[in-house]
């Protein structure tokens, strides 16, 4: 057969059978879309009351939800003592499925190294679940400090207040345990590392190292203040900023004009509280004491050099050039 009729044959062949698979494609989209849309993990969830929450979390997250549900009877009696609210009715906290399910709820542009999210707004906590995520596998610290954020949100009727205070309050009354803070505090002071507090307010794209510094700094401010005048006058700022008096007013009106210096006040109080750890910091002062070493011995080689050069001059000077 000649060359030419066997190309167009073997064309013709691949033709239809490009043509074949796209009809069996077309024929069996709408099964695959149906069996997708049955195969939903969302709509096997299950919805439950756990107190003033409604716990919505998919079967395979159960144990998971078990202890998310504890602490939310837990903690919805301590923190409506703390704030002075009469209840968390309404709220909704849902463990998502995955990424895409909690980038769905969280509305996107959320740092990755988060573990969950509050819209005090929609009274809404959404939470990543340690079967798909990074994240720690007891959730008390996490879902408390969610659980803050909808007490303060309620407190302010959701007017923004700046992050210094938002997560400060937030990590300091959840009590959660972010490493070794004193130590921490102490090394960003020394390194210059130590923010404004309104520098704060870009947490959300602050890489993860970065961020725990910003915790650890809006809490201890947090603590500045609560020394400074009180927890009383803390729950008086919320509830001005709730009456929709603007921030720095609201601060300067229950503060007797305390916002103009907070931020210097705050960082020399931080220099004195944490000041004193960084001496106390064992690993810090080896690696130190063990490049100082290093650089001593890296001089000692080069002095050692120069003296060694120093004499084979001196001694080519002296009794000249042995083979000339």
């Amino acid at each position: 057969m000649p060359f030419h009729r066997l190309s167009a044959r073997r064309s013709g062949l691949a033709g239809l059978l490009r043509t074949i698979l796209l009809l069996i494609f077309l024929l069996t989209l709408p099964l695959a879309v149906q069996a997708q849309e049955r195969s939903n993990p969302v709509e096997d969830f299950v919805r439950q009351r756990v107190g003033d929450f409604v716990l919505e979390y998919h079967p395979a997250d159960e144990a998971y939800a078990n202890q998310v549900g504890a602490t939310l009877l837990m903690g919805s009696a301590r923190l409506r003592k703390d704030f002075s609210i009469p209840s968390f009715r309404g709220s909704r906290l849902v463990i998502a499925w995955d990424s895409y399910h909690f980038e769905e709820l969280s509305g996107g542009h959320f740092p990755h190294w988060g573990a969950a999210l509050a819209r005090p707004e929609d009274r809404l906590i959404v939470m990543k679940s340690p079967r798909w995520a990074n994240v720690m596998r007891n959730p008390t610290g996490t879902v408390m400090h969610e659980m803050v954020h909808l007490a303060t949100g309620m407190l302010t009727n959701n007017h923004r207040i700046p992050i210094w205070l938002s997560e400060g309050i937030a990590v300091e009354e959840s009590g959660e345990v972010r490493g070794d803070s004193p130590i921490s505090m102490a090394t960003a002071m020394t390194s210059g590392a130590l923010m404004d507090l309104w520098e704060l307010d870009g947490l959300h794209g602050f890489s993860s190292e970065h961020a725990g510094l910003a915790y650890l700094q809006a809490e201890s401010a947090v603590i500045f203040f609560k020394e400074r005048y009180g927890r009383f006058t803390l729950i008086q700022l919320l509830l001005e900023v709730g009456r929709g008096t603007p921030f720095e007013q609201a601060f300067d009106h229950v503060t007797a004009g305390g916002w103009y210096g907070f931020n210097q006040e705050y960082k020399e109080w931080a220099r004195k509280r944490f000041g004193g750890y960084f001496i106390q910091d064992l690993n810090t002062w080896i690696w130190v004491g063990i490049v100082l070493l290093a650089g001593v011995a890296v001089l000692l080689r080069k002095l050692r050099a120069r003296r060694i050069v120093a004499r084979w001059e001196e001694e080519e000077r002296l009794y000249g050039d042995p083979e000339a």
